[in-house]
């Protein structure tokens, strides 16, 4: 998976990502949604997505319960503290529910209970959601994340008891047996207890020392992505907002280990803002169609793109 987004906001370019990715995404209600992006080029994996345009935020990101978690470092542990415990308890089922819902609605929503039996939330109007596959003790746990709260029992919802949450409370999480895992563990939590079973480990341990673990793991497998992903047939999808033709040229060459020299009758045309929206290209395809909104003429010299004024029509 690779993107290359610029100028976006928050909200949405994380999103973007997620249907691509076609995950689950949930994100802490504290950051505010609407700061544009300018994360450039994403990739290789969904989860170095993630974290490229989570730290223009100074958040964290961690996948726990078939949902991602995005927010600040302290609330994404509190979540997937209240979440991870109920992983393998419940089947799992679609939670839905439609732009401007209030959190009391999302609450009855994600236990099947009417809103009147329920704890008050804080009123709020929040986004659109379209979780698939998540177990209702874990829906109902994320909903009441967003107030620091968490179900005293995460396997049943029917008798409902709201409590704070915590992030310090050893939870236990599977990972895939690997010779390297123990030492790696050891490294970020000495304190952690490991048990070997038949097809995973079994890890015991603070959500953050999960999230600290999950997050070299995953680091290490966009590495490998990355490594057998070096030719130019790549390809992108891209949307990018007043950027300017000139520097966005620039970025795609380099992307594509190639350097960039924009010839002095290019240089006005370059200055140009210009607005894409394109699916599938190659970053050569990419700066194609960027030049032709700019009206300039690319050639591609040898590992240079050369940037000259376009012809004048005949």
């Amino acid at each position: 998976m690779t993107l290359v987004i610029d100028g976006k906001p928050f909200r949405e370019t994380i999103q973007q990502i997620a249907e691509q990715a076609n995950v689950n995404v949930w994100i802490d209600r504290q950051v505010d949604p609407t700061t544009p992006v300018a994360a450039g080029q994403l990739g290789p994996t969904a989860y170095e997505s993630f974290q490229q345009v989570a730290a223009q935020r100074d958040c964290v990101v961690m996948a726990a319960a078939n949902i991602v978690l995005i927010g600040r470092p302290g609330w994404v542990d509190m979540t997937a503290a209240s979440i991870l415990p109920s992983v393998r308890t419940l089947a799992r089922v679609d939670i839905r529910w439609d732009l401007l819902t209030t959190p009391s609605e999302a609450l009855a929503i994600t236990t099947g209970t009417e809103a009147a039996e329920l704890p008050a939330l804080p009123h709020d109007l929040w986004p659109a959601v379209h979780w698939q596959q998540l177990s209702r003790p874990v829906a109902t746990n994320l909903v009441l994340s967003q107030f620091n709260r968490r179900t005293q029992e995460t396997q049943t919802v029917r008798t409902l008891e709201i409590v704070p949450a915590v992030d310090a409370k050893p939870v236990t999480r599977r990972y895939t047996t690997d010779e390297k895992l123990k030492p790696l563990i050891a490294q970020i939590d000495p304190t952690a207890q490991i048990k070997t079973l038949k097809s995973a480990t079994a890890v015991t341990a603070t959500a953050k020392s999960h999230r600290l673990i999950s997050a070299k793991l995953l680091k290490q497998a966009a590495a490998k992505v990355g490594a057998g992903n070096k030719t130019d047939d790549r390809t992108f999808s891209l949307k990018l907002v007043n950027k300017m033709a000139g520097a966005a040229i620039t970025q795609f060459a380099q992307a594509s280990n190639q350097k960039c020299e924009i010839r002095p009758d290019a240089t006005q045309a370059c200055s140009q803002l210009i607005s894409l929206d394109a699916n599938n290209k190659t970053l050569n395809e990419l700066m194609e169609l960027v030049a032709a909104q700019a009206g300039v003429s690319l050639t591609f010299d040898d590992g240079t793109v050369v940037v000259t004024a376009a012809p004048p029509a005949k």
